[in-house]
């Protein structure tokens, strides 16, 4: 409110695509417009790092520039589902380490039709009385970058719908017709099913698990996409001499379910021909549900003998690290 509140000057920058305003707010809603802007800008950005949070109010993020010497830092402090509007403010870097004493980035996303909306990008700072004469602005370029990697992706997604819902549907009804073991692990939350959705249904329970484990996961990338179905993802552990891939393949808001398959590590490097996790959010009562988390595997003919198991137990230590941060976030919600 006190940034608000000073003579704040603006740069704004605003792009028309044609796309529903609500698909691109689940792309900048969270953390999907960074990952998918670092991904496609790495002669630019050399790594995005989520420091504190899970992508909603609160989350602290923190952009290392190439070639690695320069950073920005910034706290979500509002975001709006019924307005489509997400605001974050400056912390350290951007305009701030050149003379400016507030940086505040606003993202509005404007619906224009049914199918095409605006997305409003606003950078607001002031700067400190000793360095108005040399003018220091922040740069608004990254912002209006980022906003034409979002139309030509989700522009690009939506003519492929058709063909990517069918290829995703043949692959996932292929791996379920199989003869899969399982292994399950579930998990009681004192958290409405909405709020644990949100966390899961999309790249937050990965990065604040990678936060919190960070003596068992090195680094999380995003090989690929926002979030959404298609995206690849990249788990190394430590100490760097192992990882495992997967896709998204399956995002069900109704039923709340969540369905990854393995492309690459995991146990599909000691023996088993799919690895396929799927996590469910089931309701309980308004105020509670149960997190299950299941690994479906099939064993290569020749290595039978060996009876090779995926690891369930990171999927049991993400869904405890789901329920502190959320239960213990409850009041605050």
């Amino acid at each position: 409110m006190r940034a608000e509140s000073q003579d704040l000057k603006h740069l704004t920058n605003e792009l028309e695509v044609n796309v529903a305003a609500s698909r691109v707010w689940e792309l900048y809603r969270h953390l999907g417009i960074s990952m998918l802007t670092a991904q496609q800008l790495k002669n630019v950005i050399q790594n995005v790092q989520v420091l504190e949070g899970d992508g909603g109010v609160g989350t602290i993020l923190k952009l290392t520039f190439a070639p690695g010497n320069l950073s920005y830092t910034e706290r979500f402090i509002e975001v709006n589902d019924e307005k489509k509007v997400k605001v974050a403010k400056g912390l350290e870097g951007g305009c701030l380490a050149i003379g400016c004493s507030v940086q505040i980035v606003r993202f509005d996303i404007v619906e224009k039709t049914s199918d095409s909306c605006i997305i409003k990008s606003d950078m607001a700072y002031a700067v400190k009385e000793e360095f108005e004469a040399n003018d220091p602005k922040p740069n608004i370029q990254l912002l209006a970058a980022a906003a034409q990697i979002a139309k030509r992706f989700l522009e690009k997604m939506l003519k492929q719908v058709s063909l990517i819902c069918f290829l995703v549907f043949s692959c996932y009804m292929g791996v379920e017709s199989k003869d899969l073991k399982h292994l399950t692990n579930e998990l009681e939350v004192n958290v409405a099913a909405s709020r644990v959705w949100k966390l899961y249904r999309h790249l937050g329970i990965s990065m604040l698990t990678a936060r919190e484990l960070k003596t068992v996961i090195q680094s999380v990338q995003v090989l690929k996409g926002d979030g959404g179905v298609g995206t690849i993802l990249e788990l190394t552990f430590v100490p760097g001499n192992s990882s495992y891939t997967e896709r998204f393949i399956k995002i069900d808001d109704e039923k709340k379910v969540k369905v990854a398959k393995g492309l690459e590590g995991g146990c599909l490097a000691i023996g088993c021909s799919v690895q396929i996790v799927r996590l469910d959010i089931i309701e309980k009562t308004s105020d509670s549900c149960i997190i299950r988390s299941d690994i479906g595997y099939a064993v290569k003919e020749e290595f039978e003998a060996n009876d090779p198991k995926p690891n369930i137990q990171l999927l049991a230590a993400a869904a405890q690290i789901a329920k502190r941060f959320l239960e213990s976030s409850k009041d605050d919600a």
